[in-house]
Formats: structure tokens, C-alpha cells, sequence
């Protein structure tokens, strides 16, 4: 087993960045099956910090049971990590830590739920009850069926919207770490073909989450990343679709105004090379370059691109 951050492990984050000209989806844009492993070990799905019923400085007499069951279980979600350079089949010791650790999270949250349903927390509890099903098959390089039925479970009851729209998210990782099994597992299948399985595959997922919860955490990281795919693919109606979509939904992510620029820069490059051709290379004489009697000026070696439009 040879368990990848970068491939299986780590959660599918999008989120939305910009460098230079260019947005910047934070997920691995090299397909999953190519990436190489770098520091290996399970992550949990990544949440905001989970709220504090009482302080931790508290005295324990001055804490209800419920409270400090409740420490107990988002202190578990500090998972052991791997060694740098080492995969988790390496550290047999870690990973036996893992399992100690996420069945005791898995047998604590399962107690918390039975006892306080109704709690305020009840959410945050059952998220990481779910979370926790899903990391004990990765640890254990396990099939995901005992989180799917978890999670079908849950979508199918009355949970409340926060947590349907994390355990979706979770299922997309999940549909992810199957993909990129069978793709690295499949010999008939070229790399362009791969590539294009794996890039429709995301832009159905990312589409089929922002029906169902266009206003979640996660939502605007999808937006971005399907903004991303329509710049690549010159569908700029598409991106400014989208972009109005993420300003309704949320007005005050700062990304905005350079995602706008984006896409109506590329717009304009491509307006420009549509209407004119691609920039090409010619070869120009520096000035002041040296000259024998006779002889023409000689070419300088150095060369600039010039666009068509000199």
C-alpha cells in the first residue's frame, strides 16, 4: 500500500487563488494517477475550528459530562503523521496509532450522538463521526462501502444542510480515490484519454455539488475551479456566467474582482489572436550592431518576439 497525500489522502480542496494572471485552482491540476508521493497520511476533511462549549482552562468540577466528552472528541481529530519520506506501509506503528485513535473517535462520537442529539454540536460531532468511517478504510487501504452506506444514510435523513453538504464532499473525494485507482490500474487507456476521464469527471462533480448546495462551505471553491476550466476551454460567457453565480452567492469573497480581470484579460488575448493570428517570432537587428566594410549588418543573436499586430 502506498498511501499519497497529493493522490489519495488528501482532502479535494478548491479554493480559490490568483497568481500572476492566472486563477489558480488549489487542487492537484496533475492528474491523480501521475502525481508522486510526497509526505504521506491520512487527512481529515478540513473543518473550522470546532466550537468551544466551555473553556478548556475551566476546572473539570465547573463542566458537564457533556462538555468534556466533547474535548475528548475534537481532540482526536489531531490524526499522527507519517514521517517525511516515509509511506504509512513503512511505519506500521503509526498506523496502529491511527486505528487506536480513530476507533476511539468513532466509538466517543457514536456516544455523544445517543446521548445528545438535540446539542447544539450535535453537527460538528456528526461530521467527524462520518469523516472518521471514511479514514478508517483509507488508513486500512480498505473499500469505501461502509462510508458510502454511512453517507447515503445521512443524506437520506434529516440532518441539517451543513452536514448533507460535507458529506457530499466527502462522497467527491471518495468517487475521486476510485477513479484514480481505476486509472492507474487501467493499461488501455492513453494519458490524453485519462486525462480528459479525469477532467470531465471533476467538472460533472463540481457541477452536480453547486445544485444541491450552491451556498456551502465548499461551494465557492468549486466555482472556482469550474471558472478555471471555462477560461481554459475559451468559454468566457461560461466564466462570467459562473462568476455572477459565485457574486450571489457570495458577495464578499475578495477574490472577485481579480477573477473579473481574469477572465476579461483572456477574453481580450484571445479576442486579439482570433482577429489577428498568434504572436510569432521574427528575427531583428540590435542597434549598434558591428559591421565589416562590404558586408551587410549581421543578425544578432538575440532574437525577440514581435506580435503580429508590429
Amino acid at each position: 500500500m502506498c498511501l499519497s497525500r497529493e493522490a489519495v489522502e488528501r482532502p479535494f480542496r478548491l479554493r480559490i487563488a490568483v497568481a500572476a494572471v492566472a486563477v489558480m485552482v488549489l487542487t492537484a491540476m496533475v492528474p491523480v494517477w501521475a502525481a508522486q508521493p510526497t509526505t504521506p497520511g491520512p487527512i481529515a476533511v478540513p473543518r473550522a475550528a470546532a466550537p468551544a462549549s466551555a473553556p478548556v482552562s475551566a476546572p473539570a468540577a465547573t463542566r458537564s459530562a457533556e462538555e468534556v466528552l466533547l474535548d475528548q472528541i475534537f481532540g482526536l481529530r489531531n490524526l499522527p503523521r507519517v514521517p517525511a519520506g516515509k509511506r504509512l506501509d513503512e511505519v506500521p506503528e503509526i498506523r496502529e496509532q491511527l486505528n487506536e485513535q480513530l476507533a476511539k473517535s468513532l466509538a466517543l462520537t457514536s456516544e455523544y450522538l445517543k446521548k445528545y442529539p438535540t446539542s447544539p454540536n450535535a453537527d460538528e460531532v456528526l461530521i467527524q463521526r462520518v469523516d472518521t468511517v471514511r479514514l478508517q478504510a483509507v488508513v486500512n487501504d480498505k473499500p469505501l462501502d461502509a462510508f458510502r452506506a454511512e453517507a447515503a444514510e445521512v443524506l437520506a435523513g434529516d440532518s441539517s444542510e451543513k452536514v448533507k453538504s460535507y458529506v457530499a464532499f466527502m462522497l467527491v473525494q471518495a468517487d475521486l480515490q476510485d477513479l484514480s485507482k481505476a486509472l492507474m490500474e487501467d493499461r488501455q487507456m492513453s494519458k490524453e484519454q485519462k486525462d480528459e476521464m479525469w477532467r470531465q469527471t471533476r467538472t460533472r462533480q463540481a457541477r452536480d455539488y453547486l445544485k444541491k448546495y450552491p451556498k456551502s462551505e465548499f461551494a465557492k471553491e468549486f466555482y472556482g475551479f469550474l471558472i478555471d476550466a471555462a477560461v481554459r476551454n475559451r468559454d468566457f460567457d461560461g466564466a462570467n456566467e459562473l462568476l455572477d453565480q459565485l457574486k450571489a452567492n457570495f458577495p464578499d469573497e475578495p477574490a472577485i474582482p481579480d477573477i473579473s480581470d481574469h477572465i476579461r484579460q483572456a477574453a481580450a488575448t484571445q479576442a486579439a489572436t482570433d482577429q489577428f493570428g498568434p504572436p510569432r517570432a521574427v528575427t531583428t537587428t540590435l542597434p549598434g550592431a558591428a559591421t565589416q566594410p562590404g558586408k551587410s549588418p549581421k543578425a544578432a543573436p538575440a532574437t525577440r518576439k514581435a506580435s503580429a499586430q508590429e
